[in-house]
Formats: structure tokens, C-alpha cells, sequence
């Protein structure tokens, strides 16, 4: 599994050259509190569809646990969009190998975002991650695209 992500990131660099490249940093909440960091590429200049490879750190019992996730976003921005509210909504689908995640959520210009969704575990005995969940994510790096209406 580490080999396939580090072949999957390998790409994104260098398929990234001529894109956006940020680093979310935050909280999210999946049954139990985390510490959300990874790295998000942008694909499409006018419409925010992003692709990313997180991580989902955890401390129970005095031990680090990590959850890797992968997650496509999207944000309906567009410079020809004249509507402020509709640029701000966001839709995200996150996976991890112990559940499926779809969210809805809010997004100031792709710098912070707030979402929230539902967790549907894969298997029985993950039946303890299955619930709502909740996300306050901010990202850091280059916005030399990102063009105001």
C-alpha cells in the first residue's frame, strides 16, 4: 500500500508543474478527533477540482495511529460565476481502506475549508467509524492562479 502511494504522489509531482499545489492542515472528526495533513492538486484552472492524498493522524492509548485517505473535491468557482454563494459550496469524496466519506461543505476561495458528511465503513467490524463527520481545513501554498470574479 505505501509503495502505491508513493508511486500516486511520484505522478501528482510531476504531472503538477504547470498546476496548484497546496498543503491542508486542520482538524476533522471521523468517530474520533485527528490531526487532518496531506497535499491537494488542483486540475482545472476555472473549476476547483481538486485531487489529494491525506492523512488522518490519531493518539489512543498513548500510540499514534494514521489513516491514509484519498479524496477528490469540487468547487463550482468559475470567473464567470456572478454568484458569491455558489463559488463558496464544495463537494468532497474521501476513502480510506476502513470507509467511504461523501461531504458537503463551505470553501473561502480553496484557503479554508469547513465541511461535513457521513462515514460508510467497508466491513462489520468498522461498524464504529460509521456517523457523521465534521472538517476544518486550511490550505497552505500557492494561489497564483485564483482569479476574483
Amino acid at each position: 500500500m505505501k509503495k502505491k502511494v508513493l508511486i500516486l504522489f511520484i505522478l501528482l509531482c510531476e504531472y503538477s508543474f504547470s498546476q496548484e499545489i497546496v498543503f491542508p492542515i486542520g482538524y476533522t472528526y471521523n468517530q474520533e478527533h485527528s490531526f487532518h495533513v496531506g497535499v491537494d492538486m488542483q486540475l482545472i484552472e476555472e473549476t476547483f477540482f481538486i485531487v489529494g492524498i491525506s492523512d488522518n493522524v490519531t493518539f489512543r492509548d498513548r500510540k499514534i495511529k494514521s489513516n491514509l485517505e484519498l479524496h477528490i473535491s469540487a468547487i463550482p468557482f468559475s470567473s464567470e460565476n456572478k454568484s458569491i454563494i455558489l463559488s463558496m459550496l464544495m463537494a468532497e469524496f474521501a476513502t480510506t481502506k476502513d470507509y467511504f466519506n461523501p461531504s458537503l461543505g463551505l470553501s473561502l476561495f480553496n484557503i479554508v475549508k469547513i465541511k461535513t458528511g457521513y462515514n460508510f465503513p467497508y466491513k462489520l467490524e468498522y461498524q464504529d467509524k460509521k456517523g457523521v463527520t465534521f472538517g476544518l481545513i486550511f490550505s497552505l501554498g500557492s494561489m497564483s492562479k485564483f482569479n476574483i470574479m
